[in-house]
């Protein structure tokens, strides 16, 4: 096989666990984690059962994989965010309103991390227990940082991290699951409400 080939066969190859995942995160969200099969990803897939297992080991592998790219690439946006060298009140300011933003393009990935995130067992379980560790920890480092450099008042980040994880997750939820007007009204205000919440609470003194 020559370069050219080789590198045909593996974006087509790429391309197919994409669109698995794609679909597998489509039926999670309608039928709830347990109750999905293979056969039903494979058929929303439009692909044949065997081709998911020629990607995957079996529907936790795909949860997972689902979980794991999501949280890269919000990761990604975040630090591409601090990058920029912004006052940390902006910095926050646009963390949230990029959290929020992608809630509400991914209601499909909203309703199935909430519905699922208290029923999952054996290497979800693990696998999520590992995130729910490391998303705060990453986030007091952006914190300590701040603090160390007189942008924030002295606190414990780890504890910070997790009142503000709290605090915007409660937010997404009822912009990103629900269509009526309070939804509305917390997406046009959200980002810059519960900045000036936050901010009040962590500013320099």
């Amino acid at each position: 096989m020559n370069d050219h080939s080789e590198i045909m066969a593996t974006s087509i190859k790429v391309d197919k666990k994409e669109l698995i995942r794609q679909a597998a995160l489509s039926v999670f969200a309608r039928h709830g984690f347990y109750s999905t099969t293979a056969q039903q990803i494979a058929a929303e897939a439009d692909v044949a059962v065997g081709t998911l297992y020629n990607h995957f080991k079996d529907k936790e592998d795909i949860l997972i994989h689902i979980l794991d790219t999501e949280m890269n690439e919000r990761q990604a946006a975040v630090l591409q965010i601090v990058g920029k060298d912004l006052p940390m009140r902006e910095q926050i300011k646009q963390i949230i309103a990029f959290h929020m933003e992608r809630a509400v393009e991914n209601k499909f990935m909203m309703r199935l991390f909430l519905g699922e995130e208290l029923h999952l067992s054996g290497k979800l379980e693990k696998f999520t227990y590992k995130l729910f560790k490391e998303i705060p920890d990453r986030m007091v480092l952006m914190l300590q940082a701040a603090m160390d450099r007189g942008e924030l008042r002295r606190a414990d980040p780890l504890v910070l991290a997790h009142a503000i994880m709290g605090a915007n997750r409660s937010v997404m939820v009822r912009a990103s699951l629900y269509d009526d007007d309070a939804a509305k009204r917390i997406r046009d205000h959200a980002a810059e409400e519960l900045t000036e919440f936050i901010w009040q609470g962590i500013k320099p003194t």
